[in-house]
């Protein structure tokens, strides 16, 4: 069955006047398993290899879609045996509510815009590895291929 968990978002906006655009997205699950990524299709390695998580292609396909807005966020709907359903939380920033609210004032910056292309959102930097604790170690110093790179990099100061 199709749901919509409508109280993800309106415990976010309880304080503000109007809600906040939401987009329903799908994506054909056999369409994406069969991107083969130069393995065997019948080898399950291709369903792995996909570089970020399908959220973050639907945050993006949403702040393309609609230029004017910020993606807030994202979540999971529902699927079934051929489609996963998302739905996009869009912020419109000009809304007198959005800017008179200290607390949702800071999306409004001009440093936010298209925060979804950049991996800014919660399911884009579930997607980079970036978080805190131990259990983040992969990404220390912003992001893999800066930890990797300090890692295996020889330095040969003049004076040693």
């Amino acid at each position: 069955t199709f749901l919509q968990p409508y109280s993800q978002y309106t415990a976010l906006f309880r304080c503000i006047q109007m809600s906040p655009l939401v987009l329903h997205y799908y994506v054909n699950l056999y369409f994406i398993l069969t991107i083969s990524y130069g393995f065997s299709l019948h080898n399950f390695s291709c369903a792995s290899s996909l570089t970020s998580l399908l959220l973050v292609c639907f945050q993006e396909r949403a702040g393309r879609h609609c230029g004017g807005l910020r993606v807030l966020s994202s979540y999971w709907v529902g699927e079934d045996s051929t489609y996963k359903f998302f739905e996009v939380i869009l912020i419109d920033t000009f809304h007198k509510a959005i800017r008179r609210n200290p607390d949702t004032q800071w999306i409004t910056k001009a440093v936010h815009k298209h925060r979804e292309m950049r991996g800014l959102t919660s399911a884009g930097k579930k997607s980079r590895g970036l978080g805190k604790g131990h259990k983040f170690h992969l990404t220390i110093g912003g992001s893999r291929r800066a930890a990797w790179k300090r890692r295996n990099t020889l330095q040969l100061h003049r004076y040693r």
